[in-house]
């Protein structure tokens, strides 16, 4: 590893270790080791979320509903 590589590596631990003290009374509260891990968590239920919504069609579903309602309201006859 270069010396630059060294640094980079050795910041990247400081910044873990910083992160790590100012969220572990949070981390400890949700069952998580670190930020990090409860960031990955996070994110992979954020997108298995966004999946099943876009194979059901949920989000589409309720933009037409959303969308019909608000042309109901305002159309003038």
């Amino acid at each position: 590893m270069t010396e630059r590589g060294a640094r980079l590596q050795q910041l990247k631990e400081q910044m873990n270790g910083v992160e790590d003290e100012v969220f572990r009374k949070f981390c400890r509260e949700i069952g998580v080791a670190n930020i990090r891990s409860a960031t990955l968590e996070m994110s992979r239920d954020l997108g298995s979320e966004n999946m099943t919504r876009r194979s059901t069609g949920t989000d589409n579903v309720k933009c037409g509903f959303i969308r019909y309602d608000t042309i109901e309201e305002f159309n003038v006859d």
